[in-house]
């Protein structure tokens, strides 16, 4: 098992890739049955076209840019939960607007440093444009 710090390490590292729109980068950190729900209620993507569509339609087409608020590490040697605001295109605008949306993401990271889940807890209602 990793612990907290190198979890937290592990998705500090996955912030940034996503911030620089590093889809190849970011793609590299998903174990390979990852599985990611995004947001809850959605269907789950699953499988290397599923998870590849998913990651360039957000980091490339809505440029998404998270702050991380905070970070906590579960006990249990696997989870971290973590508070953010992501600032995103307005895809279904044409003008390319920017919305804010305030949610918290989980992930389960195995041994091996990969990412087994993401799971990201949002609604439309909070939803900030601007």
């Amino acid at each position: 098992m990793l612990d907290e710090i190198e979890r937290k390490e592990i998705i500090n590292e996955y912030f940034k890739r996503v911030n620089a729109g590093d889809v190849e980068g970011v793609f590299s950190m998903l174990a390979p049955d990852a599985v990611v729900e995004d947001p809850i209620g959605y269907e789950p993507r699953k499988g290397e076209r599923a998870l590849r569509e998913y990651l360039r339609f957000n980091l490339v087409d809505c440029q998404i840019q998270d702050t991380v608020e905070k970070m906590v590490a579960g006990q249990d040697g696997r989870s971290v939960a973590v508070a953010l605001t992501c600032d995103s295109v307005n895809y279904m605008d044409p003008n390319k607007s920017h919305v804010k949306i305030n949610c918290i993401v989980t992930f389960l990271v195995n041994e091996q440093g990969l990412i087994d889940e993401l799971r990201s807890f949002w609604s439309f209602k909070d939803l900030e444009t601007g």
